[in-house]
Order: C-alpha cells, then sequence, then structure tokens
C-alpha cells in the first residue's frame, strides 16, 4: 500500500503531523516490528478511520476494525502492547485539542460497538468449517478454487452452463457468492493470503471460460468505460458487471485496476461514453474515487456522462454516492445491473 500524502478529513487535517508520520509515530507505541506488514495494518487504519470521519460514518470503519480483530495475529503484536487504536488515540491527544479528540474518540467507539456486534452475530471458525455458508454448486465451486483446483472449477462452471444456466446465472448465482465467502473466511482468519490470492485467480479463469457466451447480443448502440481508481486492484465484482452489461448489448471499454484518471477519462472520450462504472473495495479508496468523479464532472468533454459508483462501502453506507458525487450507487452487481437498466427504456433493455 502506497502512503497517503495528505489528510481528508476535517478532524486529522489540523493534525502538523502527515499520515506516514502519524504511522511511524504507532508503529513505535505499540511496539511493533518495523516491518511492511505491521506498517500496512497501520496505514489502513489511519486511512479508514480517516475517511469515516470525512464521510461522519462510523460504518465506514467497521471493516477495517473486523479485519484487525481476525489479522492481528499475523503481525505478531507484543503481549501487553496498546492496540493501533488506543495508539492512534494517543497521539491525537498529543497534537489535537481536547474537543477534538472527543469527537473522534465518540466516532470511534461507534463504530467499535458496531463492530463487536458483528462479531457475536459471526459463529466461530469451528462453526464455519467446511464451507458451512454455502452449498450445493456454490460450496463446490469453492472449494475448488481454494485448492487451486482450476480444471475442475472451470469444468463445473462449463456443465452448468451446458445444462441451461444462463452466464448471469452463474456469475451471479454461483462465482458471485462463492467470492462473497471466500472474502469473509480470510477476513475472519480461515484462509490464508495465498489462498484467497489463488481462489480468486480460479475464479478469472472460470469467468474467461464463459466469456464466448456473452458474443452475439443485439447492441444497444451505446458505451460504457469501467475501472478502479488508483490503488484498488480488485476486479471480479466489476467483471462480472461489465461481462453482464456486455451480453445485455453495452460497448465495453474495461480499462482495468488501479487506472490512473487520465486514462479513464480518455478511454471515456474515445468511445464516447455514456456510462462510467467506477468500483471500490474498501474504505481507503474512496477518496480516490471522489476525486476521479471530481474530475469528470471538471471535464467539457464528459458533460453528460453518467457515473455509477459500487462495491462494498456502497453496501454499508446510504448516501455515499452523494459525498462521492456519483449519479447512481451500487452496493453488488444486482443493484448495479438495475441500476443501468433503469437508465434504458424498458424496451429496449436486454435481459438474459
Amino acid at each position: 500500500m502506497t502512503s497517503r500524502a495528505e489528510w481528508t478529513s476535517w478532524a486529522l487535517a489540523r493534525l502538523a503531523l502527515s499520515p506516514a508520520q502519524v504511522a511511524d509515530r504507532v508503529v513505535r507505541l505499540t511496539g511493533l516490528p518495523d516491518s511492511a506488514r505491521a506498517r500496512e495494518v497501520v496505514e489502513l487504519h489511519l486511512c479508514a478511520l480517516d475517511v469515516s470521519l470525512e464521510v461522519g460514518a462510523p460504518d465506514l470503519l467497521v471493516p477495517q476494525l473486523l479485519w484487525e480483530t481476525h489479522r492481528w495475529a499475523q503481525v505478531d503484536p507484543p503481549s501487553g502492547g496498546p492496540g493501533v487504536g488506543a495508539a492512534v488515540a494517543f497521539v491525537l491527544g498529543e497534537h489535537l485539542d481536547e474537543l477534538t479528540v472527543l469527537s473522534v474518540v465518540r466516532h470511534v467507539e461507534a463504530a467499535e460497538a458496531a463492530a463487536a456486534a458483528v462479531v457475536r452475530r459471526t459463529p466461530s471458525r469451528h462453526e464455519r468449517e467446511g464451507l458451512a455458508a454455502l452449498s450445493g454448486d456454490a460450496a463446490d465451486y469453492l472449494a475448488h478454487a481454494i485448492a487451486g483446483r482450476h480444471d475442475e472449477a472451470i469444468a463445473l462452471v462449463e456443465a452448468l452452463a451446458g445444462a441451461g444456466w444462463s452466464v448471469h446465472d452463474v456469475l451471479l448465482g454461483l462465482i458471485a457468492p462463492a467470492q462473497e465467502e471466500l472474502g469473509r473466511l480470510w477476513e475472519r482468519g480461515a484462509l490464508s493470503v495465498a489462498q484467497e490470492h489463488m481462489a480468486t485467480a480460479v475464479t478469472h479463469l472460470a469467468m474467461y471460460a464463459l466469456y464466448p457466451r456473452l458474443a452475439g447480443r443485439a447492441q444497444l448502440g451505446l458505451s460504457l468505460v469501467a475501472a478502479t481508481p488508483p490503488g484498488d486492484l480488485h476486479s471480479v465484482g466489476l467483471r462480472m458487471v461489465t461481462d453482464l452489461l456486455q451480453q445485455r448489448g453495452w460497448d465495453v471499454r474495461y480499462v482495468g485496476t488501479s487506472c490512473p484518471v487520465d486514462d479513464v477519462l480518455a478511454a471515456a472520450v474515445e468511445v464516447d461514453a455514456s456510462l462510467l462504472l467506477l468500483g471500490a473495495s474498501m474504505t481507503c479508496h474512496l477518496p480516490g474515487l471522489r476525486d476521479a468523479v471530481g474530475r469528470v464532472r471538471a471535464d467539457p468533454r464528459c458533460d453528460g456522462l453518467t457515473v455509477l459508483v459500487g462495491g462494498r462501502p456502497f453496501r454499508e453506507v446510504s448516501g455515499l454516492g452523494r459525498w462521492v458525487g456519483a449519479d447512481l450507487t451500487a452496493g453488488d452487481a444486482n443493484d448495479a445491473l438495475a441500476a443501468v437498466d433503469g437508465l434504458l427504456d424498458p424496451e429496449v433493455v436486454s435481459r438474459p
């Protein structure tokens, strides 16, 4: 993760220290090793706190707190040392006025209470053994993906497609729930980083195997560009949406993850796009997303371009699209497809 150069929120922007300087101080206070893994945890915490304060939504900090709860042992903190949250509060107390610190502490307490409620509702690791959250074909697919059995995973996808499953059904009824459960298992510490990466790589192969089935659909005469902002490397959800919109007749330009905003704008202008899809998978990606939307709004070449933003943060916090500046928001692929369909005359919407 690249360190952020400045703060976003009204509270942390009052600090005379940069995010990197606060991260250094927190690492020392916690006694964490000065390693890339430890620093990443601290920087992600600071980023999520900063953005959640700016938006005024403690829920945006919750995923980071849950991640720390379950993954903290991986950075091997010394026993008895303060956690990241306590160390951050101490640093803020050194440099900010009492009222600002109190506001931040109350914000964090609300997020911690929400995270604790999630933990109480979450089954233990033992109860989750056997991928119990899934059943049938989705469980079989995820088991193949986690084990790296790409041939078996692709064979299952192709068998279902051959048995009459539409691409829509395979993507959103099989692969999407499997990926959702994959992320949950990783966040809860039931899978290693290597297992999560390997399973996602298998999913990319399975989606490529479906791609030939997208061809031959009638065209709407409309173009879209899809990307994630700089720093966001997550692509599965956005790819699902663009593949299904291609099947519905859109001319799709998927320009990839962590794409420079200038390149996104150039692609939109080149194809005279009617729609721009931007995804953000984590709270920390929201400032980059907001910047990208702002750049679109400021570019006269993009007048009339509709901007749809989506991803996990938009599922967790309502009204977030207004802060980003987008026209439409979506928490998942189904929401995105419905939002895009809503832009069209019902008579021309092509459904699977």
